[in-house]
């Protein structure tokens, strides 16, 4: 019984591991999934709607908050913004298409609709 014991332990810590590894492969599997889904259904209408608003400030809705920045330049997959804060520094960013939540556009309040 004691032997049982001894030899479960390193069993048990072997499968937890092992578990653990493939987890982290499914999530990076799941991932490479869903752009390929979005690539064979032609998803890429976001990244043209996007290529409109280049030099135009947007609210951006990403997981870490709603900031607002100005559209620099749009790829198939990646945004470049870039935003100034009330001390005049100038923050530039690239960010992954499938980061973004939601855009909204700024519009002065004379300007025409």
């Amino acid at each position: 019984m004691e032997i049982f014991r001894i030899v479960s332990f390193p069993i048990l810590g072997f499968v937890f591991i092992l578990t653990i590894i493939a987890y982290d492969k499914c999530q990076k599997l799941e991932k490479q999934l869903k752009k390929i889904k979005r690539q064979q259904k032609g998803d890429r209408s976001m990244s043209r709607l996007i290529t409109n608003l280049i030099g135009q400030k947007v609210n951006i809705v990403m997981e870490d908050g709603r900031l607002e920045w100005e559209i620099l330049d749009v790829d198939g997959d990646w945004v470049y913004l870039e935003r100034t804060d009330k001390k005049g520094n100038r923050t530039e960013k690239y960010i992954p298409i499938d980061a973004i939540y939601s855009i909204e556009r700024l519009t002065l309040a004379n300007e025409g609709k």
